[in-house]
C-alpha cells in the first residue's frame, strides 16, 4: 500500500512528562557515559541523546498510524535523524512532547516521510526538536522481493503477499 501523501501536517496527541534527575542519571549509566554532569545534583544536564528516550515512542506512534499506510511499522529503520537543541532539559521541569507528521513526499521511485517531535515548556518555549526521515525506493523493493523478503526493512511495505 503506498503512503498517504494527504496526511502530511497531521499532529498527534501530546504527552506531558516530568524530567527527573534520576532518569537522566540512569540513562547515562546504562549508556556507559561517564560524565559527572549527568549525575543528580544542582548542575545536572542530560546527555545529548537523552531526549530520544522520550521521543522515540512518539516517532513510532507516527509510523504506526494506519492512515499513513505503512504495512509493517515494526520493520522500519530511519534514514536520518536530526536534533535541534534550543536549550538543555532541566531536571524537575515538566515538558510537553508533541509528535507531527511533517511531510510525506513522492520521490519518483520511492517515498519519504518526516516525523518531528517537539518538546516545549507549558509556556510554549521550545526546548528541543527531534526530526526523523524515513525513506524507501522501488528499486530497493525489487531487490528485496528478489531476495525473498516479505517486508521492506526501511519502510515496512509488504513486498510478497
Amino acid at each position: 500500500m503506498p503512503l498517504n501523501f494527504e496526511l502530511a501536517g497531521k499532529m498527534y496527541e501530546s504527552d506531558t512528562i516530568e524530567i527527573s534527575g534520576e532518569s537522566i542519571a540512569a540513562y547515562a549509566a546504562a549508556s556507559r557515559i561517564d560524565n559527572p554532569r549527568h549525575e543528580v545534583g544542582p548542575e545536572q544536564v542530560p546527555s545529548l541523546i537523552y531526549p530520544v528516550v522520550i521521543g522515540l515512542p512518539m516517532t513510532v506512534a507516527v509510523s504506526s498510524d494506519p492512515e499513513l499506510g505503512v504495512d509493517n511499522p515494526l520493520m522500519i529503520v530511519h534514514g536520518e535523524q536530526d536534533m535541534i537543541f534550543h536549550r538543555p532539559m532541566r531536571p524537575g521541569e515538566t515538558l510537553v512532547f508533541t509528535p507531527l507528521l511533517e511531510s510525506v513526499e513522492d520521490k519518483g521511485k520511492g517515498a519519504t516521510y518526516v516525523s518531528k517531535v517537539t518538546a516545549t515548556t507549558s509556556d510554549g518555549e521550545v526546548v528541543n526538536e527531534q526530526i526523523t526521515v524515513k525513506r524507501c525506493g522501488e528499486d530497493k523493493h525489487a531487490r528485496e522481493r528478489h531476495d525473498g523478503s516479505r517486508f521492506c526493512i526501511d519502510c515496512g511495505t509488504q513486498l510478497i503477499k
